[in-house]
Order: C-alpha cells, then sequence, then structure tokens
C-alpha cells in the first residue's frame, strides 16, 4: 500500500496490518467495512487504501466461501477509469491471474460506470500497468444499453450507421 517506514513502525508492518484488519471484519461486519471502504474512497481520499481494502475484502469472503457484497464494494470504490486497472494490478501482483467473478463483475460495472471518450483519452496511456482494452478482456464487461457507443452498433460515417463487423447495410436499431 503505503510502505512508508515511521518512527514507530514499519510500512511493511502496517500495511500488513490493515490487510489483516479488513480481512477480519469482511468477515465479522462486511456492512460496517464496506461503508468504511467507500467513505476511505470518498471522504477520506485515501485511494490506495480503499482499492486494496476491496480486494482484501473480496478475498477474505471468498475464503470464508461468504456470498455477497464483494461485488458490490469493488464497484463503490472505483471512481476513476484508471483504478479498476490498478486494482487488477494489486490483485494479480498479490494472488495471480484467475480473477474471481465477485472481482471481475465489480470491476465490469465500474468499468460500464467510468469508462467514456474522455476517460479514454485522459487515462488510458502506455504508461499503465493494464490498459482499458485490458481490462475490458479481462473482465468480460458487458456494453451499458444506455450508452449506445459502448455496444456493437456504431453510426460513424466509415460504417454508415450499419452494425459493426457487417457487410450488409442492416441499420443499428434507434
Amino acid at each position: 500500500m503505503v510502505g512508508q517506514d515511521t518512527f514507530y513502525e514499519r510500512g511493511g508492518q502496517r500495511d500488513d496490518r490493515y490487510t489483516q484488519l479488513v480481512r477480519r471484519l469482511a468477515v465479522e461486519d462486511p456492512e460496517w467495512t464496506g461503508g468504511l471502504l467507500n467513505w476511505l474512497r470518498g471522504e477520506g481520499s485515501m485511494r490506495t487504501a480503499a482499492l486494496v481494502g476491496a480486494a482484501e475484502f473480496t478475498r477474505a469472503r471468498l475464503d470464508a466461501q461468504l456470498p455477497g457484497l464483494s461485488r458490490q464494494v469493488v464497484n463503490s470504490v472505483l471512481q476513476r477509469p484508471d483504478e479498476p486497472g490498478e486494482l487488477l494490478g494489486y490483485w494479480t501482483s498479490r494472488y495471480g491471474r484467475n480473477l474471481p467473478k465477485p472481482l471481475k463483475r465489480g470491476i465490469a460495472d465500474a468499468a460500464r460506470r467510468l469508462y467514456h471518450e474522455r476517460s479514454l483519452l485522459k487515462y488510458d496511456t502506455e504508461s499503465k500497468g493494464y490498459r482499458f482494452g485490458d481490462v475490458l478482456e479481462l473482465v468480460h464487461a458487458a456494453p451499458d444499453p444506455d450508452k449506445r457507443w459502448q455496444g456493437d452498433c456504431s453510426s460513424t460515417p466509415s460504417t454508415g450507421g450499419t452494425a459493426v463487423g457487417t457487410t450488409s447495410p442492416q441499420r443499428c436499431p434507434r
């Protein structure tokens, strides 16, 4: 997480203590812990702590074989378009490339909400470990029906309003 040493405690020890606390509370009091993580990301402005907490929350609930809440917690802490990639980076560095369904679905929900033209231009840079396309490929996010440009149809001049990938002049539903 932060990894910065203080006078009383090493950064790694503090990070481990934080993850152990989140994992314990995710099982004992998941609603409160979800609210805490949401507060950390929102009013608390603690981005990394919220992302790490959401990943550890999900892992603890999976280890305890407890259903529910992980998807919602993951979605609630992702508030910037580059954060789904950062969360995937943390998860894969800690637990490998096997992504559990609650994590995938929470990230997919956030991607539907956060990914749009402006965010693509601003946040999808080569310096990121996981770019937007990588995130979408890993979590298999479905397009939002309210955002026509996310679906399979395009009304750009290059396709003339036909369905992408087809050669027939089928019009996209309006």
